[in-house]
């Protein structure tokens, strides 16, 4: 079995991925998120190779700082892309529109459940599960998003 590269974590339990999976290992939990008690999932590049109890939780906590996410159904869902360390750190949402292209005045207004809360988004930023898995496919394979998805600076 190939040491882990990644972990995939839905908040009740994590996979630990090794640099061989396909685009189906992504698809399926995103498929089975229904906005209520299966709604979130992350991804991260560990800082190395390695199994749980290779890395230190310095390691696994450096890792877990970039990382690419989705939140709400397989039918409507928001991904979520994090990078930089530190104070350099940014949350963006993936989008098909460049930010600069959105009618300024506009504000998000789309509703994508998670759980007992609603994060809003654009139209453009809502993502079936087939869709967001190739996002994340693309991530695993090259630590960015596919063309031609834009990133809207969300916080920080």
């Amino acid at each position: 079995m190939a040491v882990p590269t990644h972990i995939i974590d839905n908040g009740k339990y994590a996979s630990w991925v090794g640099p061989n999976e396909d685009l189906y290992s992504f698809l399926t939990p995103l498929q089975v998120m229904d906005g209520e008690n299966r709604y979130m999932g992350v991804m991260f590049q560990l800082i190395r190779p390695g199994w749980n109890g290779d890395l230190s939780q310095e390691e696994l906590d450096h890792s877990r700082e970039n990382f690419v996410q989705a939140a709400g159904s397989s039918e409507a869902m928001t991904v979520e892309v994090r990078s930089g360390h530190g104070e350099s750190a940014c949350l963006y949402t993936v989008g098909r529109l460049p930010a600069d292209s959105r009618d300024k005045s506009g504000s998000p207004s789309v509703e994508v459940r998670r759980a007992d809360n609603t994060t809003l988004i654009f139209s453009d930023e809502v993502f079936n599960a087939e869709e967001a898995a190739d996002i994340f496919y693309h991530y695993y394979k090259n630590d960015s998003i596919p063309e031609p998805y834009f990133l809207r600076k969300t916080i920080w």
